[in-house]
């Protein structure tokens, strides 16, 4: 630990409560030593007790590179836990609407998710996930699940332009012309009716006596 550390008493988490409000307080008692993932790191486990310890010294060997590592970790264990703020059910709630682009609800969702803090990626996740109806995206997000905001972004690019260039192309293409119908034949080539030309006989009473 850096020289002059003085580790601080923990309100501990034991698998009760909100994770993402932890790791909030976590932080708000470290950052005086915001820029050392080392602290941040061997302080952590002070933090936790319970089940939540006895999870965190059964991680695998080499699964922590740093205090991100860690912030994953735990957010994907517990972040089915987190009690959602009014910023996360507005964003739990989003949903595309019909004909909607999907650029204009990807604008409309990152308002929102800026609000949220990177401890709770995984609602971001999840809410972005069930804003959409099933599709070529919906799918793509179900067989490869972006793993970072950054990933879905990326994602997000390609499908914006796949879409808008598809719009862009149905727009110039060609309309195929509607095959006539019969009413279509009629109005074009109107049936002409001619006059019966055969003489009628006018009979003229004789003048009785």
């Amino acid at each position: 630990m850096p020289r002059g550390f003085r580790m601080s008493k923990f309100k501990t988490f034991c698998e009760q409560g909100d994770p993402g409000n932890h790791l909030k307080s976590f932080n708000s008692q470290l950052s005086f030593w915001a820029s050392d993932d080392e602290v941040y790191e061997r302080a952590f486990p002070s933090s936790l007790s319970g089940q939540a310890l006895k999870w965190f010294h059964k991680l695998p060997p080499n699964s922590i590179d740093c205090w991100q590592d860690i912030v994953d970790l735990f957010m994907d264990k517990y972040g089915a836990c987190i009690v959602a703020d009014e910023d996360e059910k507005t964003l739990m709630e989003l949903q595309r609407r019909p004909r909607e682009t999907l650029r204009s609800f990807a604008t409309k969702f990152e308002e929102v998710a800026t609000n949220i803090p990177i401890a709770n990626k995984k609602v971001t996740m999840i809410s972005f996930f069930h804003g959409f109806r099933y599709g070529p995206l919906k799918e793509k997000l179900v067989l490869e699940p972006p793993n970072t905001r950054n990933e879905l972004s990326k994602l997000l690019i390609q499908y914006i332009m796949l879409e808008e260039v598809k719009l862009l192309s149905d727009e110039y293409s060609p309309k195929a012309e509607k095959p006539k119908g019969r009413d279509d034949c009629r109005r074009n080539h109107p049936v002409k009716f001619e006059r019966d030309s055969r003489s009628v006989e006018v009979v003229t009473p004789k003048n009785k006596p």
